[in-house]
């Protein structure tokens, strides 16, 4: 009990502490004052004030466009277009995942049942196992679709 209670009030005093937490660090203390961090600093602050607001993109909705332009340009393939985006490579990325989650999980349930058929001798056991760690993912898989937007 006496341990129960000195690790509430560590937790208590660790989540206190990090809620306190501040930097009281600028350039003016680390930079002497003919750095040129102080000008470095004052340019960035500058341009940052200039800069229009950053927008939070969605790769998953720019799937639909990126099938559309490289259908459009697929059926134009005389002309040697290329359909071209900086994002690209996300939204590609974003089309393998489902992929990639599915034979990731089937590796991780295979190499559970190979190490446990070596070590676990009883076939219901490994059969547990195996179900455990298919349960835990799609339960992990579960809670994160539905954590999403």
């Amino acid at each position: 009990i006496i341990l129960a209670i000195f690790m509430g009030f560590y937790y208590y005093a660790c989540v206190v502490g990090i809620l306190q937490l501040r930097t009281l660090i600028s350039v003016e203390k680390m930079a002497l004052p003919d750095s040129y961090l102080q000008t470095f600093q004052s340019h960035f602050e500058a341009s940052l004030a200039n800069m229009q607001p950053i927008t939070h993109i969605k790769y998953h909705e720019l799937i639909p466009a990126l099938k559309d332009w490289r259908r459009i340009a697929a059926k134009y393939s005389d002309f040697d277009v290329v359909p071209y985006t900086e994002h690209a490579p996300f939204i590609d990325q974003t089309l393998a995942i489902d992929s990639t989650v599915w034979g990731s999980m089937g590796a991780a349930l295979l190499c559970t049942a190979i190490a446990c058929f070596i070590f676990i001798p009883n076939l219901a056991c490994i059969i547990t196992a195996c179900f455990s760690v298919l349960s835990i993912t799609l339960g992990i898989l579960g809670l994160l679709s539905l954590w999403g937007e």
